[in-house]
């Protein structure tokens, strides 16, 4: 459809498989996959990304449920271990980014940073209790970590370079 799809790629790289065909008005990107196979991307309509919503998508080619639904972005969805969703959104438009949690069982979330600056990129800890991110505060991105509860704030690497994209190892 030229504006954005999900697929997947099999391990012996011989068979694809677009998962988001149906969807021909929409561009869907930033997959993520849990531990049981479910995936979370973003679905962005008429190439607007204040129309950025987050989806879920059970199993390989199931039902499709949309998380969230509301005026401005929502966008890099991380998911931890057990099943908890971390991602980007505003308290209100014009805010800037900050992290979110997302319960799955009521769809209510939850802000977790009120930083100065923009949030972007989390990453859950193996164990689900931290979330790193970066943030742009000082006019690059840096990156940061608190816990899984918002509380904590760290600096953890801090540059006059752009820091992008941080994972747990």
């Amino acid at each position: 459809d030229e504006k954005g799809d999900i697929f997947f790629f099999f391990v012996d790289s011989t068979r694809q498989r677009n998962i988001t065909s149906q969807r021909s008005a929409t561009e869907e990107w930033d997959p993520v996959m849990n531990n049981t196979g479910d995936i979370f991307f973003v679905v962005r309509q008429d190439q607007n990304h204040l129309t950025d919503e987050l989806y879920l998508m059970s199993g390989e080619v199931g039902d499709e449920r949309q998380l969230t639904d509301n005026t401005y972005a929502d966008w890099y969805p991380a998911v931890s271990e057990t099943g908890e969703v971390v991602y980007i959104s505003k308290e209100k438009p014009g805010a800037e980014d900050d992290l979110f949690l997302l319960s799955m069982t009521t769809l209510k979330r939850t802000q977790l940073t009120t930083d100065a600056g923009n949030d972007s990129d989390p990453a859950w800890s193996p164990g689900g209790d931290r979330i790193i991110y970066i943030n742009d505060e000082d006019g690059d991105y840096d990156i940061y970590m608190i816990n899984a509860d918002g509380t904590g704030r760290k600096l953890i690497l801090g540059t006059d370079e752009e820091e992008l994209s941080p994972v747990f190892l």
